[in-house]
Formats: structure tokens, C-alpha cells, sequence
């Protein structure tokens, strides 16, 4: 017997919201989901940052990136996809220049990145929004969600630290440095306790850097207690790449921050945050 690929429509409001917080949670995969000219969007904030997500993929409810394009793509219309929201949320579709600025910016900018040659004036967009409340709300991981996750996690670490180190590499040759591989250790290949990611070594300088990567350039990552009390040690010549990665599989994306001494700063600034729990039990 075939398997049933029908869809399950949203309901209300918060359903909806599910929908485009895991389109947006899936960066690797935008640019498949969105084809040829999607025009209308859901747009939403969570945490103080824009979300958008095509109405196509976002009507859908407990939908995945994966399963979308496995399951719905070739199935679901765009029109009745536009009308299930219109009508099951009792809202309206508004064109780009009748929206805020501020949501306008945020999407010109977002959609920019990855969809260039997009013509935006065709956009059209429902914005919701959602109590904190609900939005704090954990929703079930299943163990295999999980794994991907894990694996997901791993591979963009693993190609933030490569982009960070052909960053290191382009900037001892603008230095004038021979050879400048030479100069640098990928300590993580080797070290998965050493406190940091990359060590660069020069008769100038010494960086032992601690790389953090994301598919978009979030203020949001996690440094562990080890990371933290090694930086702090080794203190000015202790360093923070941010890596924001375009192309997780052609390795293609930017060192779009550096922050030297960053434990200093950050304590300074009041950013760290503590949300782990050490216990040590006495074995009887």
C-alpha cells in the first residue's frame, strides 16, 4: 500500500509559528525549498530576530526542511496554501511596500543573501505574532531528530574551522608570510580538550583561537567551561572567530567577527551566561 503524503494543514496562529521557526532553523536547505519565485511569506519574531518562511512550506503543519522536499513539494499549490492562511487565521496578505521598514529591511536583507537576483517588490507577507510564552515552549526531539542534529552540529564546526583557517592562511600572506600553513595547527584534528580550535604561530605573534560557526550570522552560541577557563588563561593572545557559513558543502563562508581576549570582554559586557549544572556524586 502507498503511503499517505497528504498533508496536515495549520490551525490557528502558534501552529503556524512551529512552521516557519523550523523553516528558518534550516538554512542549508532555504535556497531548495524556495525554487524558482515564491511571493508570499510568514513572517514572525522570535528572541528579537526576524523569521520568514514561504506559505507553501509553512501551511504545512509539523513539517521538516527534509520532509518537505521529500514529501510536499510537488504536492502542495501555491494558491491554496495562500488561502488555507488567509482564512484559518483570518489575516491578510500585504504587499512588500505596504509593510514596516523595519520587516521590509529585515527581509531584503535576509532573502540577499541567498536569493540575489530575487525581484523583492513581488514579495507579499503575513506577519503573526506569538506570546514569549509559547515561544519558550520545548517541543518532543525524537532520537533521530537528534542524531541529525548532532551530525548537523559537527559538520558546520567542522567547515567553520576550515573557513577560519584559510582565514588565518589569506592573512599571513598579506603579511607577507611564506609558506604561512606552516604557521598553523589545527589543534581540533588532533585535541577535542585543548580549550581552542586553532593555533597560529609567528615569530610577530601567537593566536590560539576558539572557533564558533552557524549557518546565519546569529549572537547566540556556547562556550563550554573548558573553552572559557582556557581563554581566560591564556588571556590577550586568546582569540574568537565567528564564522557565518553560506555553502555547508562547498565549504564557502566568512570570518565576520574577532574578538581578541573574548572572555574578558564578554564578562566585562555581562554576556556569559551560566546554564549547566556540574554534579559530583560520592560513590558508596
Amino acid at each position: 500500500m502507498k503511503a499517505d503524503t497528504r498533508p496536515l494543514y495549520i490551525n490557528n496562529h502558534q501552529e503556524l509559528f512551529d512552521s516557519v521557526v523550523e523553516f528558518y532553523e534550516s538554512p542549508e536547505l532555504w535556497r531548495k525549498i524556495l525554487g524558482s519565485a515564491p511571493r508570499y511569506f510568514v513572517h514572525t519574531i522570535k528572541d528579537g530576530q526576524h523569521y520568514f518562511a514561504m506559505s507553501k512550506f509553512c501551511v504545512i503543519k509539523n513539517v521538516t526542511g527534509k520532509s518537505y522536499i521529500e514529501k510536499y513539494r510537488n504536492i502542495t499549490e501555491g494558491n491554496n496554501s495562500q488561502r488555507i492562511i488567509v482564512n484559518r487565521l483570518n489575516e491578510e496578505w500585504i504587499p512588500r511596500n505596504q509593510i514596516k521598514k523595519s520587516i521590509r529591511d529585515a527581509f531584503d536583507a535576509w532573502m540577499g543573501e541567498f536569493f540575489p537576483k530575487y525581484r523583492l517588490e513581488n514579495a507579499k507577507f503575513i506577519s503573526i505574532k506569538i506570546s514569549k510564552s509559547y515561544q519558550n515552549k520545548k517541543r518532543d526531539v525524537t532520537p533521530d531528530e537528534l542524531q541529525k542534529q548532532l551530525e548537523l552540529q559537527k559538520r558546520i564546526g567542522d567547515v567553520g574551522e576550515l573557513i577560519a583557517i584559510h582565514y588565518e592562511t589569506e592573512r599571513l600572506r598579506s603579511q607577507g608570510i611564506k609558506n604561512p600553513e606552516k604557521h598553523i595547527k589545527h589543534i581540533a584534528h588532533f585535541s577535542v580538550s585543548a580549550g581552542f580550535d586553532i593555533l597560529t604561530i609567528t615569530s610577530n605573534e601567537e593566536r590560539y583561537i576558539e572557533v564558533k560557526s552557524s549557518l546565519s550570522q546569529k549572537g547566540e552560541f556556547y562556550l563550554s567551561e573548558n573553552e572559557v577557563k582556557t581563554l581566560e588563561g591564556i588571556g590577550k593572545d586568546s582569540y574568537l572567530y565567528l564564522v557565518k557559513i553560506k555553502d555547508l558543502k562547498k565549504i564557502i563562508g566568512d570570518v565576520y567577527e574577532i574578538i581578541q581576549n573574548p572572555i574578558l570582554k564578554l564578562k566585562k559586557d555581562k554576556l556569559l551566561k551560566p546554564i549547566a549544572y556540574k554534579v559530583n556524586l560520592k560513590i558508596r
